[in-house]
């Protein structure tokens, strides 16, 4: 089921995990935008791919967890307000809690700024500062620089100290193409998930991780006077681009890009829900509209987004 909701599934290669765990990093902000206003729905997609690899490493009899870091430090050192941050952590905290809760999961939810005051971040991320390769984008990217070394440090410390093996992400469409690839971090276009995966395996050869990417979220600003839809981050939300945020909300129809991929992640819930592998409040019968596969849709995002209310 998990080839359903990612581009890359069908790679994941779990029997040959040599650490169980699964981490995914959630982030609060955007160099154009700045803090995040709140946690799009989208990253169900994320929560939902982790948590079907979790079920697959456990039935090769290993006892894996899923790790979720949110990288609050990481605003911060990019120019965020701390109490906002502080505020906006504990918005998250409720609604990933709630969703990963109706999922069944064993889920761990860090903090990026009590990681990287540990001594073994710090040793790492020292190690990651002084490769050669960093070095180099040091000096030619500093913009950029800072962020994939937290990042690549923040990845080896998953994979040193929490025992984690595959990490879960998120890619735009039109960067499928590239996954089978070997093209350099540098000439990829998109600034999502792949290009810091490839920087963090290009400068560190220590990183043994495999890598599973999911969806991307829903983006539909207004250019003039019409709307445009697009794919961007599934975990930071702006009111210009007119996300579903958790919580209370109007809701437009699901636009016809997207809605195949919500078909896709509706059908494996309604099936872990008759397998009673989920709770099933997390799609209620009250959800389905008979006949009308877009109603049910739209019902279920809108049921989705108020859970934690």
């Amino acid at each position: 089921m998990i080839e359903a909701i990612t581009y890359n599934g069908a790679q994941l290669d779990v029997a040959c995990l040599e650490r169980p765990n699964i981490y995914l990093g959630i982030g609060f902000w955007s160099k154009g935008k700045g803090l995040t206003e709140g946690l799009p729905v989208d990253v169900f997609a994320m929560l939902l791919s982790a948590s079907m690899a979790r079920r697959a490493i456990d039935a090769t009899g290993q006892q894996a967890r899923v790790v979720i870091l949110l990288a609050d430090s990481m605003a911060i050192q990019e120019g965020a307000d701390p109490e906002q941050v502080a505020r906006i952590v504990t918005v998250y905290q409720e609604h990933l809690s709630a969703l990963m809760r109706l999922l069944q999961e064993r889920a761990e939810i860090v903090l990026a700024s009590e990681l990287v005051e540990q001594a073994p971040f710090l040793e790492i991320e020292q190690r990651v500062r002084s490769l050669p390769l960093i070095q180099e984008q040091l000096r030619q990217d500093p913009e950029h620089a800072q962020y994939l070394v937290t990042q690549t440090a923040i990845t080896l410390f998953m994979q040193v100290q929490m025992g984690v093996g595959v990490k879960v992400g998120w890619i735009h469409g039109d960067s499928e193409r590239e996954l089978q690839g070997s093209t350099v971090p540098e000439a990829l276009a998109h600034w999502d998930e792949l290009k810091f995966d490839r920087w963090a395996a290009a400068v560190c050869p220590d990183l043994s991780m495999q890598y599973l990417y999911t969806f991307a979220g829903l983006k539909q600003p207004f250019k003039g006077s019409s709307i445009q839809v697009h794919d961007g981050c599934p975990y930071t939300g702006y009111a210009c681009e007119r996300s579903w945020l958790m919580g209370a909300g109007e809701q437009d129809v699901v636009p016809k890009a997207f809605f195949q991929r919500w078909i896709r992640l509706k059908d494996i819930v309604k099936q872990l829900v008759a397998e009673n592998k989920v709770d099933s409040a997390l799609f209620p019968e009250s959800c389905v509209v008979r006949n009308n596969e877009k109603l049910t849709i739209r019902n279920w995002i809108a049921h989705l987004r108020g859970i934690a209310l």
